[in-house]
């Protein structure tokens, strides 16, 4: 009995964990809805030991692999830097939402 092992390695999927915020940037050509990763993914079992099944995912490797890696962390850590201020904004916003929808209970009463 032969065990094979396959390491897949994504980068962004577009699940209902991902904000819509994420989504809408410069990544966005090249992030899979789930059923589009999962299909590549079955796809791959079997080619190689580590693959990234997502045609997007490929060339986000590729430049992953040229880049020097201080070029990659400051863009990943712009990134990630951006989207927590868009999340931020977006928390700020629904509280304020909330707040409004009370004061407006409270002087109905």
């Amino acid at each position: 009995m032969i065990i094979c092992t396959v390491l897949q390695a994504p980068f962004f999927v577009a699940t209902r964990l991902v904000p819509s915020a994420v989504l809408d940037n410069w990544l966005s050509p090249f992030v899979p809805t789930p059923d589009a990763y999962a299909r590549a993914a079955v796809r791959w079992i079997g080619h190689a030991p580590l693959c990234t099944p997502a045609v997007g995912h490929q060339l986000l490797w590729c430049l992953a692999g040229v880049l020097p890696d201080a070029a990659h962390d400051w863009l990943r850590l712009r990134e990630h830097l951006r989207f927590r201020a868009l999340f931020q904004r977006e928390r700020a916003a629904m509280a304020s939402a909330a707040d409004r929808r009370e004061k407006t209970a409270h002087a109905k009463k």
